[in-house]
């Protein structure tokens, strides 16, 4: 077997670098001719307290949909509390990153010690291991993605939360 043949597409290039400082690859194998995988894109926000107290009923958009025949697949979550009153956070109400519309969890982060602490605080949260062989990627495509807490809502919390998103774009996974 030989040295793979690099292919160019985007202005001949199969690396090129996007308007948020992403890494874009172009890749050019198997089913992917002429995708493009956004590598590492970040998203960042503020959620104000009154709409931490409700993202289990009402999600967080913080990547919006990046259009059809696109995919986002979210790698990592990282938030941050300043100190004061502790989030009353009850087992599985953790936050988490998913597709919108509560289809697949991507990263989430243990509330314990976490949220229901009364200091500052910062946690990392890794993608959550997925399936592969049931992941529909017809139903990704077009899609948002939100921060959520899983199971329930906290209560009595009075801190805002920051919230980066670490997540890649595909162009046309099914092409």
């Amino acid at each position: 077997m030989g040295a793979p043949q690099i292919l160019t597409s985007i202005h001949g290039r199969l690396f090129g670098i996007g308007p948020k400082g992403e890494m874009i690859v172009n890749s050019t194998a198997g089913n992917l001719e002429n995708a493009q995988a956004v590598v590492n894109a970040v998203e960042r926000v503020t959620i104000a307290n009154a709409l931490v107290l409700a993202l289990n009923a009402t999600p967080f958009e913080i990547v919006p949909s990046p259009g059809p025949g696109k995919t986002l697949i979210a790698n990592r979550i990282v938030a941050s509390k300043a100190a004061g009153t502790a989030f009353a956070a009850g087992a599985g109400e953790d936050l988490a990153v998913q597709s919108e519309g509560g289809g697949v969890v991507f990263a989430a982060i243990d509330s314990a010690s976490f949220l229901d602490s009364a200091l500052d605080e910062i946690r990392f949260g890794d993608r959550v291991p997925v399936n592969p062989e049931v992941l529909d990627v017809t139903a990704l495509q077009d899609l948002a993605l939100e921060v959520t807490i899983l199971v329930g809502e906290v209560i009595t919390g009075d801190s805002d939360l920051i919230v980066e998103v670490h997540y890649q774009t595909f162009d046309d996974l099914l092409s």
